[in-house]
């Protein structure tokens, strides 16, 4: 399956979306290649130029990176993805497919300075490991080079049936935004979940090849050599797998690798140990939005009040630097909170003291909770992200609510959920399950996932043989329409035959008269009674 690590030097370029969360999933990666003796060279937005670096460090000290820096409009990002945070389920898609192409196209593909460097570097590179939203494919076909794509944990359900093959499973797993149970679905949520199944991927098949939407005008633009079925990857490594979300048939070329992040906690800073470790019965509750997203500040004020309200309960409470300015008076009534711009996520979810952890259901938020066997409150903001809290509700360790429940002012309906995962101990029990699951693995998630990028280096030359054939045919092939109508054309023949025998029988019957019909019945009744007694005596010749 996979070469041994340190056996061959490769020399790989990792091509991440320009987010801090997406970036540390393929730093994570990159790192553990770059300890594998494989020279790595990392793309990174200048904005994030510092976070990778210094991510880079803390995970592997001894680990040389090659960064190329390119120029990132991060503040236009951000104001982007608040724009699109809170409408609905259809903006929000289409504004976050807006958002990524247009990273790719503006800040990639059109800087020539950027696409030159890459250009010179290429003939050296052996593979590139692409994210999927950074649309990758798109750099690498006009670098000419082979990849591997990266979920991160955003688009699983949703891109690796179309894409790569994987099987929809719309009979039990829920399509994106419905939030159907996912240990056994009703006959109507059934129904509803293969309507919205067939829109979602619907929409996204006209976002992708309508010649005047985003990929298909890219394509044009740059002249890439690019055409469908658009699957030349070698594999797709999924940051995830069938522990935290639901089960379902893939495809080959499809490696469930994570997650890659969580790993045993360290210690915690002195201080913020302190803090934790004071905690009373009820514990420490941490709470912390995503690394992507922030929530708004209605829902901040809300969490406030409710802070307020459980003076028994310590909260550790990672925001960010301009809304703390915004509240900075209600922050500073609470004795109960420790508010920061930044915390060791991994590090405080293992402290023995967290007894519940708030989160909107960003993928590696969950992994990390998941790992370490702590009961989450989820609160999903944006289509995509309440997928692993509806499963981790169905296996008792998690209590998803909605995000109005905050964004409303509902400090007693929060309160009362919290209180719910704090005072039972079912929940807690029932993470302990699926931290057990997790952990009990031979090799650690990202050794695992190394050693399948080695390989898709070592086999470069062989293309994409574990893509099945499915994914080069139309979709009427897939679903054997042409066969079932060839089969149907073919049954009609005799069909049709024998309707027209009994149409022109009944036809010529019913233009007798009575008397030849009565005539016509009793030679028929004549002829009958003389075979039968042929059959009786068969020593006899009939008459």
């Amino acid at each position: 399956m996979a070469v041994l690590p340190g056996a061959n030097a490769y020399k790989l370029l990792f091509y991440p979306l320009s987010e801090r969360t997406h970036m540390m999933v393929h730093l994570k990666l990159a790192t553990e290649l770059a300890m594998r003796n494989n020279t790595v060279y990392f793309m990174t937005g200048d904005c994030l130029q510092d976070f990778a670096e210094s991510t880079a460090r803390q995970m592997a000290p001894n680990a040389s990176l090659h960064f190329i820096v390119y120029r990132v409009d991060c503040e236009r990002h951000e104001r982007e993805k608040k724009a699109s945070q809170f409408v609905n389920a259809v903006s929000a898609a289409k504004a976050i497919l807006a958002n990524v192409f247009t990273r790719s196209d503006e800040e990639v593909l059109s800087n020539s300075t950027l696409i030159q460097q890459l250009q010179q570097l290429a003939p050296e590179i052996d593979l590139m490991v692409n994210d999927i939203l950074s649309y990758g494919m798109l750099l690498s076909s006009l670098l000419g080079k082979q990849y591997v794509d990266v979920d991160v944990g955003t688009a699983g359900i949703l891109f690796e049936p179309i894409f790569y093959g994987a099987d929809p499973a719309t009979s039990y797993v829920p399509a994106v935004g419905t939030f159907f149970p996912t240990n056994g679905m009703t006959f109507w949520q059934r129904c509803i979940n293969l309507l919205v199944t067939k829109i979602t991927r619907g929409y996204v098949h006209y976002a992708y090849w309508h010649p005047k939407l985003w990929l298909q005008t890219i394509i044009k633009k740059h002249n890439i050599n690019m055409r469908w079925p658009y699957n030349h990857y070698m594999m797709l490594l999924t940051n995830s797998n069938f522990i935290t979300e639901p089960p379902r048939a893939i495809s080959p070329n499809m490696k469930y690798i994570g997650p890659i992040l969580p790993e045993p906690a360290a210690p915690l800073p002195a201080s913020l140990a302190t803090w934790v470790e004071q905690s009373g019965p009820l514990g420490t509750v941490f709470v912390s939005f995503g690394g992507t997203l922030e929530a708004p500040l209605a829902a901040s004020r809300t969490l406030v009040r409710v802070m307020q309200s459980m003076p028994d309960v310590r909260f550790v409470w990672k925001l960010r630097r301009e809304q703390q300015a915004d509240i900075a008076s209600e922050i500073a009534s609470l004795s109960n909170v420790r508010v920061s711009e930044w915390v060791p996520q991994n590090d405080l979810l293992g402290h023995p003291k967290v007894r519940a952890f708030v989160t909107q259901g960003g993928y590696l938020s969950m992994a990390e909770a998941a790992f370490h066997a702590v009961p989450v409150l989820g609160m999903p903001f944006i289509p995509g992200q309440g997928e692993q809290i509806m499963f981790a509700q169905d296996q008792g360790r998690a209590k998803r609510i909605p995000a109005d429940t905050l964004m409303k002012g509902d400090a007693a309906g929060f309160k009362a959920a919290l209180m719910d995962i704090l005072t039972h101990d079912s929940y807690k029990a029932a993470a302990v399950v699926i931290s057990k699951r997790l952990r009990a693995v031979a090799r650690p998630y990202k050794q695992v996932a190394a050693d399948w990028v080695e390989y898709a280096a070592a086999v470069k030359d062989h293309g994409p043989f574990l893509n099945p054939q499915k994914l080069q045919q139309h979709w009427y092939q897939q679903a054997m329409v042409d066969v079932v109508l060839f089969y149907a054309a073919v049954l009609a023949v005799p069909v049709l035959l024998l309707w027209r025998w009994v149409h022109r029988l009944r036809w010529g019957f019913a233009s007798r008269g009575p008397s030849s019909r009565r005539g016509v019945i009793s030679q028929s009744a004549g002829v009958v009674a003389q075979v039968t007694l042929a059959a009786a005596s068969p020593h006899k010749k009939a008459v």
